[in-house]
């Protein structure tokens, strides 16, 4: 487990902006997994591997409950 402040840390904070960003980049048209793979291709280069699996596993939460946020989304 990770201090608050140290790379890594989870704190609801950071974990509301993931989950922002994650619905930011759905509605943005990052909805094909080819879409998706070449953006954590760049995040990958940018952020480094965990943090963007950590934004993959985001966007995958996010979608599956697209419904609740998303004005017009089919479930």
């Amino acid at each position: 487990m990770h201090a608050q402040g140290e790379p890594g840390a989870d704190t609801s904070g950071s974990a509301h902006r993931l989950q922002e960003e994650a619905r930011h980049l759905l509605r943005c048209g990052y909805t094909s997994a080819a879409k998706v793979d070449v953006l954590i291709e760049r995040v990958t280069v940018e952020r480094g591997k965990a943090a963007a699996e950590r934004l993959r596993e985001a966007m995958r939460q996010q979608w599956k409950i697209r419904a609740t946020w998303w004005r017009g989304a089919v479930a």
